[in-house]
């Protein structure tokens, strides 16, 4: 956390404001000015020097000035380089030994305090990224938690569905499989000969054929080796329980101060959050395609297509729905059997409550 400083008194000889220590809270004010149409140089209490190249400073924020929003007022005078016009590009500085901060062009300071302030900057941009991303969302991380839990029940019945299908409909299965290899469209090819082309010593007719199009098949990663919801939640879980926090803004901010000192456990503990999120948006793609194939319209598509004249497989489905789920009828050759899908398998989860990445800042 940046902590304000003491309220910046005027300084008349310098005609600036005096900021006894680093201001970084004035980065706010200044990006929001320049994002209402206002000017760097019109940012109040600036030294606009002169100030010596080898001074030490710290960065309080980068812009980029637009010379057409300028207009007739040409390009910033530089502290650092006298009151002439010199640039557009450059930072809003603090410098510590005059107290005070400037405007100043991104070539225009020595090189190694500009190494150096811009490494400091760095670090202290991704510190408060991370700050920033912590204190909006570990509060949510109970509903996240929440969240995993409901998907984790859905996951263990899906993968109990899968592999019971599996065992139970294997044809089914390698046959499903073989379509979504080769595009994922389910139909048959008819061969038609042409009557009207018997040419040639033998009379043989030229043979044609058209494809018959029975529909799309919808789902089908989930009869692939990495159809597995449940790991990928557990993780998920794991690393949401190692932050979990209260549902306040303060109780966010009592974590962060208690637990996470430096700017790296910061960032460690953003990205810990960031992954978690990855692998449940993962897990709910991964039920997304179970409950697609396991939709009525996907398995009556897959039935009709089984059990088209053209079809040389012999299996068919067929759909019921129940008060506590559904059920899927399948015959595959001469052996019949049943497949119970509890009602929670089908059923919509929840987004992910908590933000995707970190600001960029």
């Amino acid at each position: 956390m940046v902590n304000r400083a003491e309220a910046p008194k005027l300084d008349s000889a310098k005609a600036a404001r005096v900021y006894k220590d680093f201001p970084g809270y004035e980065r706010s004010t200044f990006i929001d000015i320049m994002k209402a149409g206002g000017q760097p140089d019109d940012f109040p209490g600036l030294d606009f020097g002169p100030v010596l190249k080898t001074l030490p400073f710290r960065k309080i924020a980068d812009f980029h000035a637009s010379r057409e929003k300028r207009g007739d007022r040409g390009m910033i005078p530089c502290a650092m380089c006298g009151p002439k016009e010199k640039f557009l590009e450059g930072s809003l500085v603090w410098i510590e030994s005059r107290q005070s901060i400037a405007l100043i062009g991104h070539c225009c300071a020595d090189k190694e305090n500009q190494r150096r302030a811009e490494e400091e900057y760095h670090e202290r941009m991704e510190r408060t990224r991370a700050e920033d991303f912590l204190l909006a969302s570990l509060p949510l991380t109970k509903a996240a938690l929440a969240a995993i839990d409901l998907a984790l029940a859905v996951g263990v019945e899906a993968e109990r569905v899968k592999a019971a299908f599996s065992r139970k409909f294997p044809a089914a299965v390698q046959a499903l499989k073989a379509v979504s290899k080769s595009g994922g469209m389910l139909g048959h090819t008819e061969k038609i000969e042409d009557q009207f082309d018997e040419v040639g010593p033998r009379g043989l007719g030229r043979l044609n054929s058209r494809t018959i199009t029975i529909g799309h098949l919808f789902g089908a990663g989930v009869l692939g080796t990495g159809f597995h919801p449940v790991k990928d939640l557990r993780i998920a879980r794991s690393r949401v329980e190692a932050l979990l926090c209260e549902e306040t803004p303060e109780a966010a901010l009592e974590l962060i101060t208690s637990s996470y000192a430096s700017g790296d456990e910061l960032k460690k503990a953003a990205r810990l959050l960031i992954a978690a999120g990855r692998d449940y948006k993962h897990s709910l793609r991964h039920l997304q395609e179970f409950r697609a194939f396991f939709s009525e319209y996907n398995i009556t598509t897959i039935n009709e297509w089984a059990g088209h004249p053209l079809s040389d497989h012999r299996f068919s489905f067929e759909f019921r729905r129940h008060v506590n789920g559904v059920r899927i009828n399948g015959k595959e050759g001469n052996a019949f059997d049943t497949l119970h899908l509890d009602g929670i398998a089908l059923s919509s989860l929840p987004e992910w409550p908590v933000a995707s990445k970190m600001d960029a800042g």
